[in-house]
């Protein structure tokens, strides 16, 4: 077989065409068949180096094809028909499995642009993760610190409020009593006008008491205390002391005017 495929591949000036008949009529009584995958392994081979073979053999077959008379057919005939159809096939088959740049690109081309879609949809979406955490995370900062600087208003007021309560009611309470201190005080030998101490003190009492609860309200106020949600409560407290303070005051100035027209 493989002198025969020698013979079938020579250049069409130097082949000969009753030696190769005669060749290819003593091999089919020898073997009766023909060994296409021969042919096969041929071609593939060929197609792997810079010649002439597969186109030589196309030649010699397609000229012995051509000259082939129906009325006339005889066994070889048919035989060279089914070779040339085989290498042709095979030839096809080649052709097929060429991997070539033109033929790979596209599918590469499709692969990498739907693996590059797939990477960029992935990275968009690390992306928006990254902003919303990071998004969330800045919202979490400003409500820490606007909790923070509540605290520390709220902080700030109360300690406002407690230093100008105390300093306030120290003012009221020891300049009250330095002026009632003042009232009680009385020279040597002389009686001590008790009426008239107990009306003017009602009345200082009544001052101390209006002033302080004003001080308290305004400092309360300015500082937005949760305190001052009680003012009705301070203000009652502060009308029934009046109250009685007035009464007695009232009481004791009475007394005081009776003596004095007594007198």
């Amino acid at each position: 077989m493989d002198n025969i495929i020698q013979l079938l591949i020579l250049n069409k000036t130097v082949f000969d065409e009753n030696s190769f008949r005669e060749s290819l009529k003593k091999y089919l009584e020898k073997y009766h068949r023909i060994l296409y995958s021969s042919f096969s392994n041929k071609v593939f081979e060929w197609s792997k180096t810079e010649n002439n073979y597969t186109d030589n053999a196309i030649v010699n077959l397609s000229s012995m094809v051509n000259k082939i008379e129906i009325n006339n057919f005889e066994k070889e005939d048919s035989i060279l028909l089914k070779m040339l159809d085989h290498i042709q096939l095979a030839i096809h088959q080649v052709e097929m499995m060429e991997l070539s740049d033109n033929k790979i690109e596209p599918y590469l081309s499709k692969s990498v642009s739907a693996f590059d879609k797939k990477i960029t949809d992935q990275v968009k979406e690390v992306n928006n993760s990254i902003s919303s955490q990071t998004k969330k995370i800045n919202d979490l900062k400003n409500s820490v610190k606007k909790d923070i600087e509540a605290q520390k208003d709220s902080l700030m007021s109360q300690m406002i409020a407690i230093v100008a309560i105390f300093v306030g009611i120290s003012f009221v309470m020891f300049g009250g009593m330095s002026l009632i201190n003042d009232l009680f005080t009385h020279v040597d030998g002389q009686p001590v006008p008790l009426v008239e101490l107990i009306c003017l003190g009602c009345l200082i009492g009544i001052v101390m008491i209006v002033v302080m609860y004003c001080f308290i309200m305004f400092i309360l106020s300015i500082t937005r205390n949760k305190m001052l949600r009680a003012k009705k409560i301070f203000f009652k407290i502060v009308l029934k002391t009046c109250t009685i303070l007035g009464m007695a005051s009232c009481v004791m100035f009475i007394i005081w005017c009776c003596q004095t027209f007594l007198k």
